[in-house]
This record gives C-alpha cells, structure tokens and sequence, in this order.
C-alpha cells in the first residue's frame, strides 16, 4: 500500500489535471472517440508506471487477430493487470470487474474511459445481463479482457483455478480467445520496495480460434488456457534465472 500512497504524492499535480480531463472524456463520449479515450488512458497508465519505477515488457502483439473482436484472458495478480495489458496493447478493448471491490484514485476513471463493466459476485442476474451487453459489443466489434480466476489473492506468478463459466463471453460469439500471460504485475503498484525498479511482464499467447474450440466444452477450453499460460510463465520465469 505504501507504493501506491507514494504513487499519488508524487503525481498530486498531475491528478488535479488529469482526473477531471479523464472524466471529462469519459462524459461526453460524442466528443471524443472511444480511441481517444483509450489514448488518453494509455497516456496516464504510462505516467503511473513511470513513477512507480515499472518498466513493463511485452511480446506477441503479433498473435492479436487483426480486424477481428477477440477476448484476452490473463492470469491475474492486482489492479494493475488490466491497466498492463491496456498499455501493451494498441487495439481498443475493455474488461469486467467485480462491484464488490474497492478500486482506489484513478482506476473508476479508467474504468469509465473504457466503459469497464461491473459485476457482482454472486448474482446470477447480474452476470446474465452483463454477459449479454458484452456479447452485443463483441458482436459489434469491441475486443475484452477478462480474468477467467474471478479474482486475485497474494497468488503472485502462480495461478488459481479457471471458471469455465467465463469463455462463454468468448464462445457463444465464436471469437478467437487469446490466453494472455501476466508476470510480476502485482509488483507494479503495491510492491513492498518503492523506489526499486519493477518488470512486468505481459505476453500474448497465440490464439485459439473457433475451429479449434468448437467441439470442446467450457472446462476443456479453461484448462488449455491455464496450461499455455502456466506454461509460459514458467518458461520466463526459468530463463531469467
């Protein structure tokens, strides 16, 4: 937490000008395209991870379908992990939230930017009506990420169970999904070692297509996707030793 606190201090000036800009982009979505939008996210995500002494690095930007509405689904370790994958990745695309969770400054203002969509733990209501509003806007071309684990615990660079429940959003429209594997992002901002310099990783992992999944069931899928990601993470992970 202390990084963080130490996050807002150093960027108090540029929060008093950024804030208002972002929820003012947020507000009047007619004025300013969902790219500037995005644009001006990244453009903040960028001045966080500066001060936070991140220095993020990617790979795979190649294996994002082109043209195409795709769903991304990382492993999951913090609040940043969104923001991570958001600023490595040039195409337009929004994520899916728990409501019950506290978001600290600046993070409903990205939600906002990209329309993020709230869910709450439990409803199944809830989960219905948001699944069938982002249907309708992968239908339309928009791209997600979404956290197959459902949440994140001090788990770190291992990963928890995948609920198959959440390729849905991918398979009723038959998009490619893309397993999205995420290292040392939890560090970003609540790392214990404020001024020391941080890597997260973020790569994307070649796609899994429809025809590939087609005859598979929910459970099978999870379990691809969490195999390819576990697998990646180890690889890293083993090669910088």
């Amino acid at each position: 937490m202390r990084k963080f606190i130490y996050i807002i201090l150093i960027n108090f000036v540029r929060l008093i000008y950024y804030i208002p800009k972002m929820r003012w982009y947020a507000d009047h979505p007619k004025k300013y395209s969902e790219k500037d939008r995005y644009e001006l996210l990244r453009h903040c995500i960028k001045i966080v991870e500066r001060t936070a002494f991140a220095k993020p690095i990617s790979s795979g930007q190649e294996n994002l379908p082109k043209n195409s509405p795709y769903v991304m689904f990382p492993n999951h370790q913090g609040k940043y992990d969104a923001l991570g994958i958001i600023s490595q990745n040039d195409d337009v695309c929004s994520f899916i939230l728990r409501d019950d969770l506290k978001w600290p400054l600046l993070l409903p203002e990205a939600c906002a930017l990209v329309n993020a969509k709230r869910m709450r733990r439990g409803s199944r209501r809830d989960a219905i009506n948001v699944l069938n509003t982002v249907q309708d806007e992968i239908k339309a071309g928009k791209r997600y990420i979404i956290f197959p684990e459902g949440g994140y615990t001090d788990n770190k660079n291992s990963t928890t169970e995948f609920k198959p429940g959440t390729f849905q959003f991918a398979t009723r429209e038959k998009v490619p999904i893309v397993p999205v594997a995420l290292i040392d992002t939890y560090k970003v901002l609540y790392y214990e070692k404020i001024f020391e310099k941080v890597v997260p990783q973020i790569h994307f992992l070649q796609p899994i297509y429809y025809d590939e999944y087609k005859d598979l069931t929910t459970t099978q899928i999870a379990q691809i996707v969490k195999s390819r990601i576990d697998e990646c993470i180890a690889q890293k992970l083993s090669s910088a030793n």
